[in-house]
């Protein structure tokens, strides 16, 4: 893995080595001390914490019990602390707790069978916090409150597998969710009606 600086797009230092196979999923987790770690994850189904500005692994690898990774995502929690979500290929999501690099709980998609291949933070009203995950082939994409790991929403639209979730905050503070699926659609949605909005179609692997 390189560090850039997006202003001189230039590499900054040396590489980042330590998985053993492809890196699928990155995120930044911050942490409530005020730094930033960068978490890693691939097909060696290992999770690795980095601290980016001394270029080194904060801390032993978390290691998934029986899939590879394919998506990340940091999740804030109203007590001040900071999950890591981490998509899996056996359609569980799994939680960890970013600061003690301790199992928080999983979250199974569907029956299980589908790899999970998308992920997405979405800051509610009132400091709630929801994680977005997809990867069934039906398309479905589904809502979860990681504080209870309750389902709280499953939105239906997609005719083929969802690759890529995003939140897209809005200036009267909403925040809308937009997901792009194998069946070339993109999708917009209204997370308090669960509208889909007209969205537009075309191929798309990934956005942030």
């Amino acid at each position: 893995m390189r560090l850039w600086d997006p202003a001189t797009c230039r590499p900054l230092g040396k590489p980042l080595t330590g998985h053993s196979g492809s890196v699928n999923a990155l995120a930044a987790v911050p942490l409530a001390d005020g730094r930033t770690l960068l978490a890693s994850g691939g097909h060696d189904r290992t999770i690795r914490l980095w601290d980016p500005v001394i270029r080194r692994p904060a801390g032993r690898p978390l290691t998934t019990p029986t899939a590879w990774v394919n998506a990340l995502a940091a999740v804030p929690l109203a007590d001040g602390r900071t999950l890591l979500a981490s998509g899996e290929v056996d359609g569980v999501v799994r939680l960890w707790d970013a600061a003690r690099r301790t199992s928080a709980g999983s979250l199974t998609i569907a029956g299980g069978a589908d790899p999970v291949r998308a992920l997405a933070v979405l800051p509610m009203p009132g400091g709630r916090t929801l994680l977005a995950a997809a990867g069934d082939y039906d398309g479905t994409v589904r809502l979860w409150d990681p504080a209870t790991g309750q389902l709280v929403s499953a939105l239906a639209g997609h005719a083929a597998s969802v690759g890529a979730l995003a939140a897209a905050p809005l200036p009267d503070g909403r925040v809308l969710l937009v997901s792009a699926g194998a069946d070339r659609a993109i999708m917009v949605w209204a997370l308090t009606t669960d509208q889909v909005a007209p969205g537009q179609q075309g191929p798309l692997d990934g956005f942030a």
